[in-house]
């Protein structure tokens, strides 16, 4: 941890104990950072697909959902209607959600809804979930119960009425730090514990099987699959780091630095797993996690060097409600850390004065309303107002140095004085109540003078920024600590005291439900009267990722039908589900070539594996065909709609030689779209026969004997 009073940087040292049960609130920060991003990027790459699996059109509706594939433990507001536009709307409010968690506007709530969206879309479709979607379930219920807006987002830019330099204790140790590690250490051990076959623990091939899949290889496995010995270095690495490399997180000797090299680590797998497979969300997401590694030891070494004498030396001042918000987010997300951020003087002291006159420096620039928004002092003593001093805000800054080149341009200051203007106009029309909290008003500095007053007299106990000019007093540090009276203690206390508990029964129960998976060689289970509490908080888990062993056989489909007027159409190869173009007679059986994209993305490759392996494969299958008719026939008129096809299972065996053995193929599914109608033939009377001439003469004496007969007999009757 680092205290700074004034400008003295002292280190205070975390102990051992903080350091391996700890979480540092800058990690927090940047983990909170990428699992909104992460979200967000997962809900615009399902967006393409919502008709398909979301919706009542696609092969999973909702009533095949609640009669199938449903917990009564779990809820979903993504049932409610079975509508696109419904779930297009449902995503726009989940990407919104996303953002704030990225940017940390209310925190702990946004987390809690990203907590509960996430649980609300896995619940509608887990066909297409995986182990990237289970641990982006379990990290944000254990991220809600810690302090993830602390540092570096809104809540921590605007939860001071004034501002002001402050002195923070960055690690966090109690329950739900010491909840969430293990949540990680979970991922590794459970997966080390489930690698039982003899590819991974004797002949060390494991990772040959895994990067010769087609669908996950990418150029970089390629490249790696030349060279046999290093992948069976890479397969004893994988092994052995996930179910050992904890304790170096762990050790009670050089903690510090053995818990950077364990965390580093861990964060390097996943990005060897994201740099040689294909895997979706769960390397991102998974390296994330392990951010929350790195000690405070680590982020004061690194905000030690941001800290320069050019930076420690730099003073910002605000005036007004839009220069508050201004200095709070630059001096938030900009990374200084060491800047001196407080109100402007008053128009009393002599030599403020005549800076926000524009007398002390040619950098002033009050020509404009924002002029006096921002104040800035670089560390040559040159003060600068308006869009001059946002240029020496990212001129400071270790993020947007960069960019103060350009800002520096004529032309870019007077497009971005006409945009700070537009933001003025914006600001004045908007609520109070949008923002987290409202600067206080400077008169109320007078009226707090006598405590600003007993703060600085004890300044060892509550260390303040010094006030400009001496004469006003630091009103952050007076707001703050009048707020903590008993009864907002008392409140605060229970809070934490409610989500420790409860994070460190939830992550008993994790342990329990993991142990059942597998044996893990514990005497500990989840007893099964406790499962409705898993499930409704959805931390079921299981770490089986390529376990036993990675597979090795190889597969492709292809949809072979037959349109209206007969013509046969081949519809998987080449994207034909994409781009439902199909592929006329005669097309290819053999497996396509690039494969990924007849596929498409990591929730399709779940689709049809579980087609061809899970549970319930019949109701994918049935869903599928489905699917395909309504999907061919919206597009395809006439003779060209499609009238029945079958879903054919093509497959592959792979050995160690390299080569691959064809397996027997399988269709899965024939599917009829409608029914022709019966064709029934016409009528047609008997063509008639020609009799010989002596039949013909027999035939007429036959029809004049008659007569003859019946004549007489009409005679008779008559006498």
């Amino acid at each position: 941890m680092v205290l700074t009073h004034g400008k003295k940087t002292i280190s205070v040292p975390v102990s051992k104990l903080e350091t391996i049960l700890g979480v540092d609130k800058r990690a927090l920060a940047v983990f909170r950072f990428f699992v909104g991003f992460i979200g967000m990027v997962d809900i615009l790459e399902r967006w393409p697909d919502i008709k398909a699996h979301y919706s009542d059109e696609g092969f999973l509706p909702r009533a095949v959902v609640a009669d199938n594939y449903w917990n009564t433990n779990w809820f979903s507001f993504h049932l409610m209607s079975g509508a696109v536009p419904f779930m297009q709307f449902l995503f726009l409010v989940n990407i919104v959600i996303c953002f704030s968690v990225m940017i940390g506007y209310r925190s702990r709530l946004s987390m809690f809804l990203h907590y509960i969206f996430v649980l609300s879309l896995q619940a509608r479709n887990n066909i297409v979930g995986h182990g990237g979607d289970v641990y982006m379930r379990v990290i944000s219920y254990f991220a809600f119960f810690l302090p993830i807006g602390s540092v570096w987002s809104i809540d921590s830019a605007f939860k001071r009425n004034v501002l002001r330099r402050e002195t923070k204790k960055y690690n966090i140790t109690n329950f739900a730090s010491f909840a969430i590690i293990l949540q990680i250490f979970f991922l590794y051990v459970f997966s080390y514990v489930h690698k039982t076959g003899d590819e991974w623990r004797k002949d060390y091939t494991a990772t040959y099987f895994a990067l010769q899949l087609d669908y996950f290889r990418t150029f970089a496995a390629e490249f790696a699959l030349n060279f046999p010995v290093l992948l069976k270095f890479m397969t004893v690495g994988v092994l052995y780091y996930e179910g050992f490399g904890i304790l170096l997180c762990l050790s009670p000797v050089w903690t510090a630095p053995l818990k950077i090299i364990g965390a580093l680590g861990f964060f390097m797998l996943h990005v060897g797993f994201g740099l040689f497979m294909r895997l979706g969300i769960f390397s991102p997401i998974c390296a994330t996690g392990s951010l929350l590694l790195f000690p405070t030891y680590l982020w004061d070494k690194i905000m030690d060097r941001v800290r320069t004498k050019e930076r420690c030396d730099f003073q910002i001042y605000y005036n007004g409600r839009p220069g508050y918000i201004m200095a709070a987010l630059a001096s938030t997300f900009f990374l200084l850390p060491e800047v001196e951020v407080g109100p402007a003087p008053s128009s009393s002291d002599e030599k403020e004065s005549r800076l926000m006159d524009g007398a002390a420096s040619e950098s002033i620039d009050i020509g404009t309303p924002h002029g006096n928004w921002i104040i800035t002092k670089d560390h040559k003593g040159i003060r600068h107002t308006g869009v001059k001093a946002l240029a020496s805000i990212c001129r400071a800054s270790p993020l947007l140095w960069p960019i103060s080149r350009v800002l520096e341009i004529r032309m870019v200051q007077y497009y971005l004085k006409k945009s700070v203007d537009f933001v003025e106009r914006t600001v004045n029309k908007v609520r109070d109540e949008i923002l987290v909290v409202r600067p206080q008003s400077p008169s109320l500095e007078t009226n707090n003078h006598h405590q600003q007053h007993y703060y600085q007299n004890n300044h060892h106990q509550y260390p303040v920024l010094e006030s400009i000019g001496g004469s006003v007093p630091d009103e952050a540090t007076n707001h703050y600590y009048r707020r903590l009276n008993r009864k907002v203690r008392f409140i605060k206390m229970s809070k934490h005291a409610f989500f420790n508990v409860v994070a460190l029964a939830s992550i008993l129960l994790a342990l329990g439900w993991n142990c059942n998976t597998v044996d893990c060689g514990l005497p500990i289970g989840l007893p099964p009267q406790l499962n409705w509490v898993l499930f409704s908080l959805r931390l079921d888990q299981m770490w089986s990722m390529f376990s036993p062993r990675p597979p090795a056989i190889h597969w492709w489909y292809t949809f072979e039908g037959e349109l209206d007027d007969g013509t046969q159409m081949e519809m998987w190869n080449n994207e034909g589900l994409f781009t439902w173009k199909g592929n006329p007679a005669p097309y290819s059986r053999e497996k396509p070539y690039p494969y990924a994209p007849c596929i498409g993305n990591h929730r399709w490759f779940k689709v049809y594996e579980n087609m061809n392996t899970g549970g319930g494969y019949e109701l994918i299958r049935l869903g599928m065909g489905r699917w395909v008719c309504r999907e061919w026939n919206l597009r395809h008129q006439g003779n060209e709609r499609l009238h029945k096809f079958n879903i054919v299972y093509r497959n592959e065996k792979q050995h160690l030689d390299g080569t691959r053995s064809p397996l027997n193929d399988i269709v899965l599914w024939s599917h009829v779209c409608y029914e022709k109608p019966a064709i029934v033939a016409p009528t047609i009377p008997p063509p008639p026969v020609t009799a010989a001439p002596q039949q013909i003469q027999q035939n007429e004496q036959q029809q004049q004997t008659q007569q003859q007969t019946q004549q007489t007999e009409q005679i008779q009757q008559q006498a």
